[in-house]
């Protein structure tokens, strides 16, 4: 874990509108089930915004004026938690339980991973921006690697896994509250508590074995020249039985615009609308 710059630390009086425009935002997501779309977070999200660029106009030290470019901010590095909750296609919905995240293997990966109609659980999900030195580098932009985890549980017939999907990353600044973002990479992996118990050990091998040959068996002919396509258009290795990870050497470039940063707490858009909302881990 990156611990935050001493000198982006910012000291605000409990009285400070912006703290308590953020904890407004907390507590009005999470009566709403962590989803960011929802109109009342969207107002809340915009009071927070308000708050922030008048607040921050009063302060001159470019480490800690954020609003005026948070692409181009240090506060940017670091590892971050979402608070809100991410959005896949086809999500199972579990009557009386609207916080509960689920969605198949397959949704989660793009039909990556298998078996991709395994039912998964999304418990966490993780950001970790860490700078990267680069010929490149000019002194107002970031460079910086942006890997995911995603923490799961998958859902078998004889017990639940843990599990993670991580996945490689890049981003760069293109605009004052622009991040230009590539992933390259991803691999489906154990969770730490299968590694030490070997009756999840086994059950993991049970369900993932032979899990991409079967897959290529029965798959049809649309999708094997979907899969071509985009095998051939990325550049891109798939996962098999033997290493369940996948490369892109041309990867899709993507965006997000940062709505909103300081010392704990970030806001970004992504380049399809989707508001993603974390806070930083410090322990």
């Amino acid at each position: 874990k990156r611990p935050l710059p001493q000198k982006c630390l910012i000291m605000r009086s409990q009285n400070s509108p912006i703290l308590k425009a953020k904890e407004n935002l907390r507590t009005v997501l999470a009566e709403r089930h962590s989803i960011s779309d929802h109109p009342k977070v969207s107002e809340a999200i915009e009071s927070l915004i308000e708050v922030w660029k008048k607040e921050d106009s009063t302060i001159t030290s470019p480490p800690y004026q954020a609003s005026a470019a948070p692409a181009r901010s240090e506060l940017l590095l670091g590892e971050w938690r979402s608070l809100s909750a991410s959005k896949y296609p086809d999500r199972i919905e579990k009557p009386g339980e609207p916080g509960i995240f689920q969605y198949t293997l397959g949704r989660l990966s793009f039909n990556i991973f298998q078996p991709k109609k395994l039912v998964c659980t999304v418990n966490e999900v993780f950001n970790v921006v860490s700078k990267i030195e680069d010929d490149q580098q000019k002194d107002d932009n970031v460079i910086a690697s942006y890997n995911n985890v995603i923490e799961l549980t998958a859902h078998t017939d004889e017990g639940d896994l843990p599990a993670e999907i991580c996945m490689d990353g890049r981003c760069s600044t293109k605009s004052d509250e622009r991040l230009e973002v590539v992933f390259t990479a991803g691999e489906l992996r154990k969770g730490a508590a299968v590694q030490s118990d070997k009756k999840l050990l086994a059950l993991w091998e049970k369900t993932f074995e032979g899990a991409y040959a079967k897959a290529e068996k029965e798959k049809g002919f649309k999708e094997s020249i979907l899969q071509w396509l985009v095998k051939s258009m990325l550049n891109m290795t798939m996962p098999t039985d033997e290493c369940a990870k996948y490369e892109m050497k041309r990867p899709m470039k993507g965006y997000v615009d940062v709505l909103y940063l300081d010392e704990d707490l970030r806001i970004t858009r992504g380049n399809y609308g989707s508001i993603v909302i974390v806070e930083r881990v410090t322990e």
